[in-house]
């Protein structure tokens, strides 16, 4: 059953926003990397930059949901966000293939990034655009 109470409140369109905030990272990442040629190579950076925020925030926003769900309404502090997930995009990916086993879910297309070139760019390529 829907909870109307979540649906309408303050909490429910926080979420809303920053999944569309996500959504829009990861749509404006996608479109600068098919824009980018050799010629301009800053538009890579800005594809990876933009790419790699909208995976950490998706990540993280699976997470949260998920404590919440097994917490009874319950976010994480600021101190687990921080201190046990930080910026660290392999982790987070790790810790949403749990969610999506624990959940009994299935996606649509790709049902994981186990694949050499996936775990290439999880591992390195995000990583030295994170750090510059």
């Amino acid at each position: 059953m829907i909870n109307t109470k979540l649906m309408f409140s303050e909490t429910f369109h926080a979420l809303v926003k920053e999944a569309q905030f996500t959504k829009e990272m990861l749509g404006s990442g996608a479109t600068q990397i098919r824009n980018a040629n050799y010629a301009t190579k800053g538009i890579y950076f800005q594809a990876f930059t933009s790419l790699s925020t909208g995976l950490e925030r998706i990540g993280k926003l699976c997470l949260m949901l998920d404590y919440y769900l097994d917490s009874c309404g319950q976010f994480p502090d600021e101190k687990y966000l921080k201190n046990e997930i930080g910026h660290n995009i392999s982790l987070i990916y790790t810790k949403s293939l749990a969610v999506i086993h624990k959940r009994s879910m299935s996606l649509e297309y790709l049902q994981d990034l186990n694949g050499e070139i996936h775990q290439n760019i999880l591992e390195r390529g995000f990583i030295e655009v994170r750090r510059g």
